[in-house]
């Protein structure tokens, strides 16, 4: 769980450009050589570090390549996806709001948004603002309702209506990006305008953090922009950055740690940035508190010991060595970053890495927590870690192996493969399609989500993508006593999603069909 979540405009102007010049001198000593060495541990080809102490940004500096195969450097204005540190930003926004009174955290979300509905009737009614920062509505994620769908913003918020139940509304805690895109929403329609309008005018531009954006346009036009990285069958490799427009208050901030230093500096200083209060205390230290209790795992050697976790608003709340820590990581497409903060000793961390996979992030800022808190005896956290890391990986051989023995060999499909040809759909997901390619082999294809189709048995063929965070997954067709394609169902990274098959629009005219 800490893995997933632990993401005056002169005034600022002229404090980001201090920032800039801030020595990349050690802070504490060998820190410098622990990131070279992780690099190397983890295989990873950049990472970017700042620290902030008391007020003032104490390091801030890069380390690796921005693209893997080339010589240019990662420096300190670098720009990195930071994901779901993005969740921050969307709160510290209604905070804002909170703190002039023109929204309440408890207020309905439907006082906002009139048209806000659910597959429930009982949480479309009683859901409010509070439920959706602190991940407890208990709705289910479908993420493939936005992840690479090609619909817009406006039509992933429209479909939010189909979304069902996945556990009990307030009965635990229950990650969804989708809801930090309906309290985007509300942030936008509370304030006149739009999420994006609010961040940057109200958060971004005070702060000075000139070089942040809301979104990948406009990014190949700069110089100094970090490449998304993969790994696959071992070999790093460079991939397109990923638009997430359509669930930017979840996650579609892009920055470099300059900027995040004094994003930082205002969390630590509950709202203020130099001598303007941005936020007010009350607020924003709303958003810091434990909302949603998160249960703690039995202790493992290779990581922290937790004695509580929970969820705050846009932030994981924790121990750590005795001490209260705030926390959000944030992945996207060939990106991971860290926020940490230790609010009660005054001290923060941002780390961001251009690699998908590896936890890197997390090795290096326990590495600095427990330097700051003088902890003792001190851990190489990144060995720790990797060592946890390669029992996982083994751990899903495995799986991976006992569900491949499940499959039976020596069968064939039903029908031919022109029969399940055709575009199958739902309410929620909306449509795909099903094709044969010049090679005589089935091809699906959903928005930019595109898989090809191995035949696994029967009537279930593995769906091998060619783009995403997914390797493959299996697609059974469903067959009718008629002999016919009546649909597709699926497991999309742990959704369960069934497809309907339509009838062809050709015979539908001859039908005499609209």
């Amino acid at each position: 769980m800490r893995t997933l979540i632990r993401c005056t405009t002169a005034v600022g102007l002229a404090v980001s450009s201090a920032a800039a010049q801030a020595p990349a001198r050690e802070p504490f000593p060998g820190l410098d050589a622990y990131v070279q060495a992780a690099l190397k541990t983890w295989n990873v080809p950049g990472v970017a570090v700042g620290i902030v102490r008391h007020d003032s940004v104490i390091y801030l500096k890069g380390y690796g390549v921005r693209t893997v195969g080339t010589t240019d450097p990662v420096d300190a204005q670098t720009i990195f996806a930071i994901g779901s540190c993005t969740k921050a930003f969307t709160s510290a926004g209604l905070a804002m709001l909170v703190g002039e009174g023109k929204v309440h955290w408890d207020d309905p979300v439907r006082k906002y948004i009139p048209g806000f509905q659910v597959a429930d009737p009982y949480v479309t009614r009683e859901i409010t603002l509070r439920d959706l920062l602190t991940h407890r509505t208990g709705i289910d994620r479908a993420e493939f309702l936005w992840y690479r769908s090609g619909l817009d913003r406006a039509e992933v918020v429209r479909r939010i209506r189909f979304l069902p139940q996945q556990v009990g509304f307030r009965s635990q805690f229950t990650y969804n990006n989708l809801m930090y895109l309906e309290a985007g929403t509300i942030l936008g329609a509370a304030s006149g305008t739009s999420w994006d309008d609010v961040i940057q005018h109200r958060i971004l531009d005070p702060l000075g953090m000139r070089s942040t954006t809301l979104t990948i346009r406009g990014l190949d036009q700069r110089r100094n922009v970090s490449s998304p990285h993969r790994t696959t069958h071992g070999v790093v490799h460079a991939i397109p950055w990923d638009n997430i427009d359509n669930v930017a208050p979840a996650g579609a901030v892009n920055s470099n740690v300059i900027d995040m230093a004094q994003w930082v500096r205002l969390q630590l200083r509950h709202g203020k940035f130099g001598d303007t209060t941005l936020i007010t205390a009350a607020a924003l230290d709303e958003t810091h508190k434990l909302q949603t209790p998160i249960p703690v795992g039995p202790p493992s050697p290779d990581s922290p010991v937790f004695h509580f976790v929970g969820y705050g608003m846009g932030w994981a709340v924790h121990d750590y060595a005795g001490h209260v820590a705030l926390e959000h990581t944030g992945g996207i497409d060939g990106f991971r970053a860290q926020v940490g903060l230790l609010p009660d000793d005054d001290f923060g961390v941002v780390i961001l890495s251009n690699d998908e996979t590896s936890p890197i992030y997390q090795a290096i800022a326990d590495w600095l927590y427990d330097r700051h808190l003088k902890v003792s005896p001190l851990r190489d956290w990144s060995a720790s870690m990797h060592n946890a890391y390669a029992k996982a990986i083994a751990q899903a051989d495995s799986a991976e192996a006992r569900e491949n023995a499940k499959r039976v060999p020596d069968t064939h499909p039903t029908l031919p493969l022109e029969r399940y040809t055709g575009t199958y759909a739902d309410s929620m997901y909306g449509p795909a399609t099903v094709t044969v390619n010049p090679q005589g082999k089935l091809v699906f294809t959903r928005g930019e989500m595109i898989a090809d189709l191995e035949h696994w048995n029967y009537d279930t063929f593995r769906a091998n993508w060619r783009v995403g965070i997914v390797d493959h997954t299996l697609l059974t067709f469903a067959i009718d006593a008629a002999g016919n394609v009546g649909g597709i169902k699926m497991d999309l990274a742990g959704a369960a999603i069934t497809l309907n098959r339509q009838p062809d629009a050709a015979k539908r005219v001859s039908a005499g069909a609209p």
